[in-house]
């Protein structure tokens, strides 16, 4: 037993130094900007107390500053003092904008709102009651998403940006008794006719007499001024405008409005915003902006800084959109979640259209569990789309991001989620990796993963043929899905979008698709650790960008003409050189052989158990259950030499792959926190550590294959002892020393053979061989019949698996996500 315990212990030696990860607030000074200019110019005659700033981490009492983000792994509370001084003159609305998570939020220790809109202004009216003269104490507690009852999976298999929680701003609107607590207005185009409807509840006195005077704008020229009379606290006014000249990339000039309250003759209050002044349609595979068929230039839009974290800086991002604009994009894709309202605003200004994602996962049976009617979702896409009325710039909503029709569960949630969309402004769009042959009710066209980037023509081909039958956008908004792996380079994913962009350039022209989303404008780090990346040696970040995250261009990808083969940049080509990958598992396999083959040739009676063991394995193992001494150096000689082939077979195996994004996929199904996925993607691209680690691994395991024998031995007369269980689980392996030649070139054979299921299927009939002979030993060492044995064991084994994968199932949709996988693997190959 004390073996076991120093293997346990090197395992969880390898697996803690992977997992030293502390929670890390990302908080710098120059991006704590308040967020309040649309505010405050929409409601000019209210007043606005900013508490952006210094704030108290409750849990540990430290004080930091907001904007703040953090990697949530459990709830954290803000908390700061608000001095309040005329609380009887005046109303109070906090406003609150979350960051990829829940919000509760409390004002003197009585919870006034909890929600859960992510990068979405909460406003959040504080009651008198609870409102005292001098300081207050607000509290705000992010909570992560494992902690929420809402519709959002646990875990990402999927590559989508790195988001942390956190809180992007906060500021206290103060209303003075008389004006307009209360505020919201839609609109929509029914065939050139602006229809507006505009809702307030006013502060004073109910049955008062009120005023509305309505004047229209565009570039400053005021177009239409009405005046009309409303009364009660509570007013609805709406309104029609006959629309001359639209919104449009070449014509960017919003449609805005001024809304005049007046009491008698008194101005009681002032509100002003923009309005959406184009119309966008989807007419068979036709998109429409002002019944115009534009060629959309699109790009694939994150928001990331430098450190990686998505603080909202206006600065910043003005600077983003006005580079994308010079570089002649007229579209972006911004996917996974929306931003804060003023990155619409500015793609308004800019004339930029924005396709707005939602982050919506349509994981089967997990997210089915989690979708019930009346879901958060609804109320979640109804804030978009009024966002859209508001906002020209926002020409479609996403209602799922990279959805696979693999499953019944994902197409019942795809039908729940889209059979109750709101009535649309602006179409509907589904992100999907494989082309849907037919789209779902309610939605109006789709934007299309190119996942088999190996083959940019072929790709490009694909999304063509599929293009005819409805409206699709070919994206790329992360890392590929398929990998070509063999003995000479992989394609770099720079060259892969360089390529895809120039394949992409005929269609375009020729109308076989109408826009592309093949760039992206900056790098972002990916929430799930990818395997392939280890070349970059920072496994979560997706070098895609037309600029890195220091916001410096790449000359490769704003010069697509270039020949690709002219490119003389070696950080572009994954060399897949013999000498510079497979030298580790030559060098280790050969000194593993050596050392066997010394002692098996020094020791006699070590060479008489090896070849007894593997030619009689009856009587080898009869000579242990009557306690022949076998001396344990021997056994564990035998054990570490096993184990060390397996660790080289299996990492030459798992490095090898290590550019296949289907199996890190697979990965991402049973290591799906970013902590042990990192370091289990790091292990693979540093050989060394696998090969050690999976030689701990395959050592652990000879003792677990122990425990069933020395557990059978219980009811006997006469109980083994557990050194005898380990040495019969450990020779019955010993036919693994015929594989010698073949496991210090395991690699090579993968690189150079054009099926894998050759090697493959040889390491198969080992394990079943020996398989059967630890069942032998089992029944041996136990005094039992083989067949009763087998089939005894063999049941236990198969009722073990069925109960795992059945929890697998029931918890996290196991079999839908395998169904993806089957379905993404065949369409990328076909």
């Amino acid at each position: 037993m004390k073996q076991l315990i120093w293997v346990v212990f090197g395992i969880l030696f390898f697996l803690q130094a992977g997992q030293a990860v502390q929670n890390v607030f990302y908080v710098p000074k120059s991006q704590a900007r308040e967020v309040l200019t649309d505010v405050q110019r929409q409601f000019p005659e209210h007043q606005f107390i900013p508490l952006n700033g210094a704030w108290t981490l409750r849990e540990d009492g430290i004080s930091i500053r907001v904007p703040v983000t953090a990697e949530l792994r459990t709830a954290i509370t803000l908390d700061r003092q608000v001095s309040i001084s005329d609380a009887d003159t005046s109303e109070y609305v906090l406003h609150v904008t979350p960051q990829n998570c829940g919000v509760e939020v409390l004002w003197n220790d009585s919870l006034i709102s909890r929600f859960y809109h992510p990068f979405l202004t909460e406003r959040i009216p504080v009651s008198s009651d609870l409102i005292r003269s001098g300081d207050n104490t607000l509290s705000i507690r992010l909570i992560p998403h494992r902690k929420l009852a809402f519709p959002m999976p646990e875990w990402f298999p999927e590559n989508v940006p790195k988001i942390f929680g956190g809180l992007i701003s906060v500021f206290l609107e103060r209303i003075p008794k008389g004006k307009i607590t209360q505020f919201n207005y839609s609109s929509r185009l029914v065939d050139s006719v602006l229809v507006t409807q505009w809702k307030f509840r006013s502060v004073g006195v109910s049955d008062s007499a009120l005023t509305v005077r309505l004047v229209y704008a565009r570039k400053g020229v005021r177009l239409a001024e009405k005046t009309i009379a409303v009364s009660g606290p509570a007013v609805t006014v709406r309104d029609t405008l006959k629309l001359q000249q639209f919104w449009s990339p070449s014509s960017p000039h919003a449609l805005q409005f001024e809304m005049a309250v007046y009491r008698g003759r008194i101005l009681a209050d002032k509100i002003t915003g923009t309005l959406a002044n184009r119309e966008v349609a989807v007419q068979g595979s036709t998109f429409l902006l002002n019944h115009q068929r534009p060629v959309l230039r699109g790009s694939n839009y994150v928001l990331q800084l430098a450190d990686g974290v998505e603080v909202f800086n206006l600065p910043q991002v003005y600077q983003d959109l006005q580079w994308l604009k010079k570089a002649k994009f007229n579209s972006l894709y911004v996917f996974d979640h929306p931003l804060p309202e003023p990155f619409y605003r500015l793609c308004d200004e800019l004339g930029l259209m924005v396709f707005q994602g939602l982050p919506i996962f349509l994981n089967g049976r997990k997210g089915f569990k989690k979708y019930p009617s009346g879901s958060v979702w609804q109320p979640f896409i109804r804030r978009v789309a009024r966002l859209a009325e508001r906002h020209p710039s926002i020409v479609s909503i996403g209602i799922a991001e990279q959805y696979v029709d693999a499953s019944p569960a994902s197409r019942l949630l795809m039908q729940r989620v889209a059979g109750n969309l709101p009535s649309p402004t602006v179409p509907y769009f589904v992100h999907t990796l494989i082309p849907l042959v037919q789209l779902p009710a309610g939605i109006h066209f789709q934007m299309t993963e190119v996942v088999n980037r190996h083959r940019p023509y072929e790709a490009v081909q694909h999304i063509v043929q599929a293009a005819r039958e409805q409206l699709i956008f070919p994206v790329v908004s992360g890392k590929a899905y398929t990998y070509r792996v063999d003995s000479t380079t992989v394609v770099h994913d720079l060259v892969q979008v360089r390529l895809l962009t120039r394949f992409m350039e005929d269609p375009l022209q020729s109308g076989q698709i109408q826009g592309s989303f093949i760039h992206t404008y900056s790098d972002y780090y990916l929430n799930m650790p990818s395997v392939q990346n280890g070349f970059h040696r920072n496994l979560q970040l997706n070098k895609i960008g037309l600029v890195d995250l220091n916001r410096q261009p790449r000359q490769i990808l704003l010069n697509p003409d270039e020949s690709v083969q002219s490119e003389s940049d070696e950080s572009l080509i994954i060399s897949e050189a013999f000498s510079s990958q497979s030298y580790l598992y030559v060098i280790l396999g050969l000194l593993n052989a050596f050392l066997f083959l010394f002692i098996y040739q020094r020791f006699v009676e070590f060479r008489r158990n090896v070849l007894y063991s593997i030619k009689k394995p009856h009587g080898f193992f009869v000579n242990i259950q009557e306690r022949r001494v076998i001396p344990f150096s021997e056994t564990f000689l035998l054990m570490f030499v096993l184990a060390l082939n397996a660790g080289i077979v299996w990492s030459s195996i798992f490095y090898f792959f290590r550019n296949n994004l289907v199996f890190d996929y697979l990965l991402s199904l049973f290591f799906f926190t970013p902590g042990v996925k990192g370091f289990v993607a790091g292990t693979i691209w540093q050989q060394w550590r696998f090969v050690a680690l999976a030689t701990l691994v395959v050592m652990l395991v000879f003792y677990l294959m122990a425990v069933p024998i020395k557990a059978f031995s219980f009811r006997q007369q006469h109980r083994i002892l557990f050194r005898q269980a380990w040495s019969g689980a450990v020779w019955s392996a010993a036919p693994m020393l015929l594989l010698f030649p073949f496991v210090p070139l395991m690699y090579n054979l993968l690189l150079t053979m054009k099926s894998f299921w050759i090697p493959l299927g040889v390491l198969l009939y080992f394990h079943v061989w020996i398989y059967f002979r630890w069942i032998n030993a089992l029944r041996v060492l136990t005094d039992r019949l083989y067949g009763r044995t087998f089939l005894l064991v063999t049941a236990v084994g198969v009722l073990m698996i069925v109960g795992i994968g059945a929890f697998l199932q029931w918890e996290y949709g196991l079999w839908d996500h395998l169904a993806r996988i089957y379905q993404l693997f065949v369409y990328a190959h076909k």
